[in-house]
């Protein structure tokens, strides 16, 4: 008698989950998400583990490597700014420091946000000489809120300035 029961009452859950009626969804109710078609985007996913294998080779200084990586991410993901960062400091580890300028010129066209970016170029800019490139760089940095690294820059540019007083540094880090 007990197992009819439980049999019965399985049957009658059953019918009951079948045949209630379902809610439908208001005049204010959001539409019903849409599937995207197809398989997600796996260019992206691939970007990221291309870049994070090139930039921990460029932490290696193994640079010839970490360029191939690093290209093969900016060319699945062409915004990525990071890696434009990152390759412009292998280009400049292999000596290709005006290449490298570029990618960090890049990321800051990417992420105008990027300090280490700015910094990067800047230094740059004062070894080639070009002192009003590189101040802008670290007018930039102040205006990030990176004081540290626009003082450092700052006081690069001040060794390579023939002048050596016409950088004027507006904050100590730390204030």
């Amino acid at each position: 008698m007990k197992w009819t029961a439980w049999v019965l009452l399985a049957l009658v859950l059953a019918a009951w989950l079948l045949l209630k009626p379902v809610p439908r969804p208001g005049p204010d109710a959001p539409p019903p998400r849409a599937l995207p078609a197809g398989p997600p985007p796996l260019a992206a996913s691939e970007a990221f583990l291309h870049h994070e294998r090139g930039k921990a080779l460029v932490g290696k200084n193994d640079c010839e490597p970490a360029l191939k990586e690093l290209d093969e991410a900016i060319r699945l993901d062409p915004a990525l700014a990071p890696a434009f960062y990152d390759r412009g400091l292998a280009k400049q580890c292999l000596g290709r420091n005006e290449e490298g300028a570029l990618d960090y010129g890049r990321a800051i066209e990417l992420d105008p946000n990027d300090p280490y970016a700015h910094y990067a170029r800047g230094l740059y800019y004062a070894g080639e000489g070009r002192l009003a490139d590189a101040r802008s760089d670290a007018d930039a940095l102040f205006s990030l809120g990176s004081a540290e690294l626009a003082h450092n820059l700052a006081l690069v540019i001040r060794e390579h300035d023939p002048s050596k007083g016409t950088v004027q540094i507006e904050k100590e880090p730390g204030q």
